[in-house]
């Protein structure tokens, strides 16, 4: 019986330290995960940002947030320095052609200068939706390491429920064993005592 107890008691600490060294690995799955969301967290804040400045600029927030979205592009120093630059090369050329005041010349600069607001547009509209793949990306990958994380978690918490059931079947043996012995040892004690009897079985029967 001390046998046993020493058993169960040593069963009792491998169940314990099973289910410790699970428990690290849970925790270490969510920390991990954590991090991870920290690190994308940027990507998708700039993803989302990039995503609402296409839908302004596409006019899908309403006309007013359309215009003042476009009028900031006109007044950006990228569309300032481009139609500038182009300006002057119009200019030049007109005076090197001598038709610096002719008709031409300003309609060759309107065009140019709805032109360059297009292109300015267009590739602000470029640059936005690049943004906005990276964000969506950064959201599908962190998806998939959650589905990931979930699905190894699930695993560690079986593995813990595993280990608890094992050591319950473990000591329930051990103790299933410890009352047979002693059942087995009060038979012969009564054989032993009981002239010509059989055993305590066998005794009990006769009752």
């Amino acid at each position: 019986m001390i046998g046993a107890g020493k058993q169960k008691k040593a069963s009792r600490k491998a169940e314990a330290a099973q289910i410790a060294a699970l428990q690290q690995a849970i925790d270490l799955q969510n920390k991990r995960y954590d991090a991870n969301s920290v690190q994308t967290q940027p990507f998708v804040e700039a993803g989302t940002g990039a995503l609402s400045s296409v839908m302004d600029l596409l006019g899908l927030h309403g006309d007013d947030v359309q215009a003042t979205e476009m009028q900031g592009l006109k007044d950006s120093p990228l569309y300032e320095a481009l139609y500038r630059n182009g300006e002057e090369a119009l200019l030049q050329n007109g005076a090197a052609t001598g038709g610096l005041r002719g008709g031409n010349m300003q309609r060759g600069l309107a065009d140019f200068g709805a032109d360059t607001f297009s292109k300015v547009i267009q590739n602000q509209l470029a640059n936005l939706m690049g943004l906005s793949t990276q964000g969506l990306g950064a959201v599908q990958g962190l998806g998939a390491l959650g589905q990931n994380n979930a699905n190894a978690i699930s695993g560690l918490f079986t593995g813990q429920g595993d280990a608890r059931a094992q050591g319950a079947m473990t000591r329930g043996g051990i103790a299933a064993g410890m009352w047979n012995s002693a059942g087995g040892m009060l038979d012969k004690a009564a054989s032993a005592f009981i002239p010509g009897g059989s055993g305590l079985g066998e005794m009990l029967g006769k009752c």
